[in-house]
């Protein structure tokens, strides 16, 4: 997504004798349409919850290449974000406020087969999962789904054309996380 950061992994790829560059993109259709037509070993994707396009190509990829390693780099630390990406059951995850080294290495950790999973992931996940009361017990999958997209500012028509899904489905999913939500507080 962002041009600078996307243009320093790339050179960090294309100077690293470990790996090969087959394509950078910031869209999320391109990024598809290339890992289709050339799956690669490695994908590194910036990830948002506010976005679930990355987490819908996450899922995409996983579910047609059994060998794809995926390396999660989130905008920011939330645990909303943090909680899509354990969902998501990514290969690693490595914060942008890391030095460029921990992002090799994670690379390296993950593209050799292993997970790279800092702590401060490892205690977000943790506490989420303890708390009775955390939005990813309260909302289903789905309506976690459709509250990103609301986030994002789409309007329900769109989310449902964007989702495959009815618009009245959309809907009627608003609808359940405003009475969950309303419950919860």
């Amino acid at each position: 997504r962002q041009t600078l950061f996307r243009g320093a992994l790339a050179k960090v790829i294309s100077l690293d004798v470990r790996f090969r560059l087959l394509a950078e993109t910031e869209s999320g259709d391109k990024a598809r349409e290339l890992c289709l037509a050339c799956p690669p070993d490695l994908v590194v994707i910036e990830v948002d919850w506010q976005r679930a396009e990355e987490f819908e190509l996450i899922r995409l990829l996983q579910k047609r290449f059994d060998d794809i390693r995926v390396l999660a780099v989130p905008e920011r630390a939330d645990a909303m974000t943090m909680n899509r990406i354990d969902e998501a059951a990514v290969h690693g995850c490595v914060s942008k406020e890391e030095p460029m080294e921990i992002l090799e290495e994670a690379m390296t950790e993950v593209a050799s087969g292993a997970t790279y999973f800092p702590a401060a992931f490892h205690e977000t996940v943790r506490r989420l999962r303890a708390d009775p009361n955390a939005f990813s017990k309260i909302l289903t999958f789905r309506e976690q789904e459709i509250l990103w997209h609301v986030a994002s500012g789409l309007t329900s028509r769109s989310i449902a054309a964007r989702l495959n899904i009815g618009l009245r489905s959309v809907e009627t999913y608003r609808y359940r996380m405003m009475k969950k939500i309303g419950r919860a507080h």
